[in-house]
Protein backbone atom coordinates (compact mmCIF):
# COMPACT_ATOMS: atom_id res chain seq x y z
CA UNK A 1 0.00 0.00 0.00
CA UNK A 2 2.93 2.58 0.98
CA UNK A 3 4.79 1.92 -2.24
CA UNK A 4 1.53 2.42 -4.49
CA UNK A 5 0.99 5.96 -2.55
CA UNK A 6 5.14 6.25 -3.15
CA UNK A 7 4.42 5.52 -6.74
CA UNK A 8 1.51 8.09 -7.42
CA UNK A 9 2.79 11.28 -5.57
CA UNK A 10 6.33 10.41 -7.36
CA UNK A 11 4.34 10.38 -11.06
CA UNK A 12 2.43 12.96 -9.85
CA UNK A 13 5.71 15.30 -8.65
CA UNK A 14 7.41 14.05 -12.11
CA UNK A 15 4.50 15.02 -14.31
CA UNK A 16 4.07 18.42 -12.35
CA UNK A 17 8.07 19.10 -12.50
CA UNK A 18 7.63 18.27 -16.42
CA UNK A 19 4.90 20.81 -16.98
CA UNK A 20 5.56 23.70 -19.47
CA UNK A 21 5.04 27.07 -17.00
CA UNK A 22 1.75 28.95 -17.58
CA UNK A 23 3.90 32.20 -17.19
CA UNK A 24 3.33 32.82 -21.56
CA UNK A 25 7.21 33.02 -21.87
CA UNK A 26 7.74 32.65 -25.37
CA UNK A 27 5.06 35.08 -26.25
CA UNK A 28 7.84 37.30 -25.14
CA UNK A 29 9.65 36.64 -28.59
CA UNK A 30 7.07 35.63 -30.86
CA UNK A 31 5.66 39.11 -30.65
CA UNK A 32 8.10 41.07 -31.91
CA UNK A 33 8.70 41.26 -35.36
CA UNK A 34 6.85 43.19 -38.46
CA UNK A 35 3.38 42.91 -39.27
CA UNK A 36 1.72 44.39 -42.24
CA UNK A 37 -1.55 45.34 -43.87
CA UNK A 38 -2.36 46.73 -47.70
CA UNK A 39 -5.78 48.25 -48.70
CA UNK A 40 -7.22 49.61 -51.85
CA UNK A 41 -10.53 52.31 -52.47
CA UNK A 42 -11.20 54.24 -55.34
CA UNK A 43 -10.44 58.07 -55.24
CA UNK A 44 -13.18 60.20 -55.83
CA UNK A 45 -13.07 64.20 -57.10
CA UNK A 46 -14.43 65.79 -53.86
CA UNK A 47 -15.75 69.31 -56.51
CA UNK A 48 -16.84 66.90 -59.36
CA UNK A 49 -17.57 63.66 -57.42
CA UNK A 50 -16.05 61.66 -60.67
CA UNK A 51 -14.01 58.76 -59.87
CA UNK A 52 -10.14 59.30 -60.61
CA UNK A 53 -8.72 56.16 -59.80
CA UNK A 54 -7.50 53.80 -56.95
CA UNK A 55 -5.14 54.32 -54.08
CA UNK A 56 -3.23 51.73 -52.01
CA UNK A 57 -2.30 52.12 -48.35
CA UNK A 58 0.73 49.80 -47.54
CA UNK A 59 0.46 50.12 -43.33
CA UNK A 60 3.41 48.62 -41.45
CA UNK A 61 3.75 48.23 -37.61
CA UNK A 62 6.98 46.80 -36.12
CA UNK A 63 7.69 45.60 -32.75
CA UNK A 64 11.02 45.76 -31.75
CA UNK A 65 11.85 44.14 -28.05
CA UNK A 66 14.14 47.05 -25.40
CA UNK A 67 15.08 45.40 -22.43
CA UNK A 68 11.72 45.14 -20.21
CA UNK A 69 9.50 46.69 -22.48
CA UNK A 70 8.27 47.19 -26.56
CA UNK A 71 8.61 49.50 -28.87
CA UNK A 72 6.09 50.15 -31.33
CA UNK A 73 6.53 52.02 -34.67
CA UNK A 74 3.52 52.28 -37.50
CA UNK A 75 4.83 53.22 -41.35
CA UNK A 76 2.26 54.05 -44.00
CA UNK A 77 3.28 54.61 -47.73
CA UNK A 78 0.34 55.58 -50.60
CA UNK A 79 0.55 54.95 -54.02
CA UNK A 80 -1.51 56.66 -56.20
CA UNK A 81 -2.22 54.50 -59.41
CA UNK A 82 -3.29 57.48 -61.63
CA UNK A 83 -0.63 59.54 -61.52
CA UNK A 84 3.78 59.11 -61.88
CA UNK A 85 4.68 59.84 -58.64
CA UNK A 86 5.22 56.16 -56.86
CA UNK A 87 5.21 55.63 -53.14
CA UNK A 88 5.09 58.69 -51.04
CA UNK A 89 5.75 58.39 -47.47
CA UNK A 90 2.42 59.08 -45.52
CA UNK A 91 4.23 61.15 -42.17
CA UNK A 92 2.50 64.47 -42.99
CA UNK A 93 -0.92 62.96 -44.52
CA UNK A 94 -4.20 63.16 -42.89
CA UNK A 95 -4.04 59.18 -43.05
CA UNK A 96 -0.64 59.43 -41.00
CA UNK A 97 0.84 56.51 -39.35
CA UNK A 98 -0.12 56.69 -35.46
CA UNK A 99 3.24 57.64 -33.14
CA UNK A 100 5.85 55.42 -31.61
CA UNK A 101 5.26 55.05 -28.56
CA UNK A 102 7.06 52.21 -25.67
CA UNK A 103 5.01 49.78 -23.33
CA UNK A 104 5.31 46.97 -21.59
CA UNK A 105 4.08 43.69 -22.45
CA UNK A 106 0.46 42.27 -20.25
CA UNK A 107 1.01 38.45 -20.46
CA UNK A 108 -2.43 37.57 -19.49
CA UNK A 109 -4.04 39.89 -21.91
CA UNK A 110 -1.36 39.89 -24.65
CA UNK A 111 -1.68 43.75 -25.26
CA UNK A 112 1.34 46.43 -25.49
CA UNK A 113 0.52 48.84 -23.13
CA UNK A 114 2.27 52.56 -22.78
CA UNK A 115 2.20 54.95 -19.93
CA UNK A 116 -0.86 56.99 -21.42
CA UNK A 117 -2.77 54.01 -22.39
CA UNK A 118 -2.13 52.89 -26.18
CA UNK A 119 -2.51 49.59 -26.59
CA UNK A 120 -1.44 47.21 -29.17
CA UNK A 121 -3.59 43.78 -28.98
CA UNK A 122 -2.03 40.32 -30.15
CA UNK A 123 -3.43 37.36 -31.33
CA UNK A 124 -0.58 34.55 -31.63
CA UNK A 125 -3.14 31.64 -32.89
CA UNK A 126 -3.71 33.87 -36.12
CA UNK A 127 -0.03 35.56 -35.73
CA UNK A 128 -1.60 39.18 -35.82
CA UNK A 129 -1.76 42.46 -34.11
CA UNK A 130 -4.44 45.33 -33.86
CA UNK A 131 -5.04 48.79 -32.81
CA UNK A 132 -8.74 47.95 -33.27
CA UNK A 133 -10.95 45.37 -35.06
CA UNK A 134 -10.98 47.38 -37.87
CA UNK A 135 -6.85 47.62 -37.81
CA UNK A 136 -5.85 44.23 -38.39
CA UNK A 137 -2.24 43.64 -39.43
CA UNK A 138 -0.53 40.48 -40.52
CA UNK A 139 2.85 39.20 -39.57
CA UNK A 140 5.26 39.52 -42.67
CA UNK A 141 7.56 36.45 -43.37
CA UNK A 142 10.62 36.57 -41.75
Amino acid sequence: MKMRFSLVVVFGLLSFSCSTPNDHSGLKDEISGTYVREYSFKVINQESGNEIGMRTIRDTIIVSPMDSEYKVTNIKWQLNHYDIQGWQNMKHSDNRPKPTFVGKLDLKSATIISKDGTELHWDSEKSVVFWSALDIYHRAID
